[in-house]
């Protein structure tokens, strides 16, 4: 029984609320994130414990990576086949606009990171299993190639956004050359 008087269940090693669940799509075992559910679905998050928003709240960041990942290896694609053009649209970004409700900025950014993550999988992995955000996948992008991924990757992981985007601002200032010997 848990401080709140709920049974808690034993899975494998670990010893959790039966108001938790596991978010298994997200990876290994080590990579699960929790979130807190009630009967309907959402608790009422003026009573929740502190502990469940925040469970909450991580377990939502580490989906919205995830969809993010998705959304953009299915864009890469639709762009490399130019799918957007059996519509009449003049680039993916008009048809991303047109149908998906986005800002042509916000379509250009998306289909720049898109097509950046085909050469990268350690930095596309760390967002599909909800590791990176896509602001930090965002800013590793603009310096990332294949030999310096998995070393941007890892730093990207221990690090927050806006420390990424300080790294990254630095690493911009410096020639191809000099980036892959800074990171290695």
């Amino acid at each position: 029984i848990d401080d709140h008087g709920n049974p808690l269940i034993r899975s494998g090693a670990r010893v959790m609320s039966p108001h938790l669940i596991r978010l298994g799509a997200l990876g290994s075992s080590r990579d699960l994130c929790v979130t807190p559910l009630v009967e309907n679905g959402c608790m009422d998050v003026t009573t929740a414990p502190s502990e469940y928003l925040e469970a909450e709240l991580v377990a939502h960041a580490a989906f919205e990576a995830a969809g993010m990942a998705r959304m953009l290896e299915v864009l890469a694609e639709f762009d490399r086949r130019r799918c957007w053009d059996s519509w009449g649209s003049v680039s993916a970004q008009h048809w991303l606009g047109w149908k998906c409700g986005l800002g042509y900025g916000a379509a250009s950014e998306r289909l720049r990171v898109a097509r950046a993550l085909v050469a990268l999988p350690h930095i596309r992995g760390g967002l599909s299993r909800g590791k990176l955000s896509y602001s930090k996948v965002r800013e590793l992008t603009r310096v990332a190639t294949p030999e310096t991924d998995e070393c941007l990757a890892g730093i990207a992981g221990c690090a927050t956004a806006a420390q990424v985007a300080v790294m990254v601002r630095a690493l911009r200032k410096r020639t191809p050359a000099d980036t892959a010997h800074q990171v290695e």
